[in-house]
């Protein structure tokens, strides 16, 4: 659809009993050529899909057809045709399969495969927002769909979730090919897609390398990926206008801003693929799906994990659990404000890892270490020691009586859960 158009929101599909309403397209009930109407299915700014059955072949199909008062229209036919040959070129599970292309009474038409559970965009109305795995595993077939028609030296131009099809709910399958174009072709000077999903290079008509232009697919399938996971767009805006203003200017939120469980890793990810610059963004669709299931994978290290924080600094200790809180997602947490709480927690629950700060009154950091040693092996329970104060003299010490890595306050939280997360892998294997 044209920029200039608000992008469609949840809840804008049209009704079942709505077939026949639009004047010159078949109703229920109605021939088709070979095919019998049942219902319509949807109803797009140029065309419409109506659920059909192919009665010579005894099959169910989807028909998409141009709307009526379009026919007229210069270039809408060649147009139409184009988008059908390209999705026929395709032979590929995650992309719509094209079964046929003709015309009937004056009105072009193509049959396709028929999903019968609906589009994402519905999934995800009716659903909320997804869990990681499952929407990166969405995601996946997404890509793959994508590659193959990156394979054929073409943009789909049009990634969103109501351009996503489902079968039993787990085989997405893109459709919806009308803004899809050649990678040697000029882009329209006019700008074109759904503002909500474009990327900046699209947002701007600026022209871009050839081997750049799989890109848009990767920022579009990016957004949606946000959108899966945290029931919010990047950008959002009612007047289209300024949404592609965000989109070719503005830096993007988050992920973990959006949804407080979702990991540094996952902001890397997502920051990636939504690079203004083409050249900079990550370079196809797989690449990022492989980087979200990286980031997911590396959180499940702490998931089911149990974890022990003892630092008398209760703004630190604070802090401190929060960061693992959004790097571990699943692991248990439990702080303590001394070491005597301390050893005390951690004979009731055994931590899988403890964080020690050095320097605390009573039972310090390096009695705290000798005690919890006793308590567990190094391969069952690594000890990680902080400190804003000590010398090579505690950590010679430290060493000696177990502890496994030492930190100086105030530590990088990137830098300690990559830490942790090594030393559980490590305890793990």
């Amino acid at each position: 659809m044209d920029a200039r158009t608000p992008p469609t929101r949840p809840g804008s599909e049209p009704a079942a009993d709505a077939v026949g309403a639009n004047g010159g397209v078949p109703g229920a009930g109605q021939r088709f050529g070979p095919y019998r109407i049942e219902r319509l299915l949807g109803d797009g700014g140029m065309g419409v899909v109506l659920r059909a059955r192919d009665e010579p072949l005894r099959r169910d199909v989807a028909l998409k057809l141009i709307q009526p008062e379009l026919l007229s229209q210069r270039g809408i036919r060649d147009a139409f045709l184009e988008e059908a040959r390209a999705m026929a070129a395709i032979r590929h599970p995650n992309v719509v399969h094209v079964y046929a292309l003709g015309e009937e009474e004056g009105h072009p038409y193509f049959a396709m495969e028929l999903f019968e559970d609906g589009n994402l965009e519905r999934r995800m109305r009716e659903g909320g927002p997804m869990e990681p795995a499952e929407a990166i595993a969405l995601m996946r077939g997404v890509a793959r769909g994508l590659r193959a028609i990156h394979r054929r030296h073409r943009i789909h131009g049009d990634v969103k979730p109501s351009n996503v099809l489902l079968a039993q709910e787990t085989r997405p399958a893109l459709t919806d090919m009308g803004l899809s174009h050649l990678l040697g072709e000029d882009q329209p000077p006019v700008v074109r897609g759904t503002p909500a999903y474009l990327a900046p290079e699209r947002a701007t008509a600026l022209p871009v390398p050839a081997e750049a232009k799989p890109r848009q697919d990767v920022y579009a399938l990016a957004v949606m990926g946000v959108e899966l996971m945290t029931g919010r767009l990047p950008f959002e805006d009612e007047r289209a206008d300024r949404l592609l203003e965000l989109h070719a200017s503005t830096p993007p939120p988050a992920v973990s801003e959006l949804r407080r469980d979702l990991g540094p890793r996952f902001d890397a990810a997502f920051a990636r693929a939504l690079r203004k610059d083409p050249a900079k963004r990550t370079p196809s669709p797989m690449q990022l799906v492989d980087e979200l299931e990286d980031a997911l994978a590396r959180g499940r290290a702490g998931e089911g994990r149990r974890f022990l924080v003892v630092d008398d600094d209760e703004e630190w200790r604070e802090l401190l659990i929060g960061a693992l809180i959004r790097r571990f997602p699943g692991a248990r947490v439990e702080g303590a404000s001394d070491g005597a709480l301390g050893i005390e927690a951690a004979r009731n629950h055994p931590p899988d890892l403890a964080l020690v700060d050095l320097n605390m009154p009573g039972l310090d950091g390096v009695e705290l270490t000798s005690e919890l040693r006793e308590l567990a092996p190094a391969e069952r329970m690594p000890i990680v020691v902080l400190s804003g104060e000590g010398g090579a003299h505690d950590w010679r010490l430290l060493r000696r009586l177990g502890a496994d890595r030492f930190f100086v306050k105030p530590t990088p939280f990137d830098e300690l859960c990559d830490t942790l997360e090594r030393l559980l892998q490590r305890a793990a294997s």
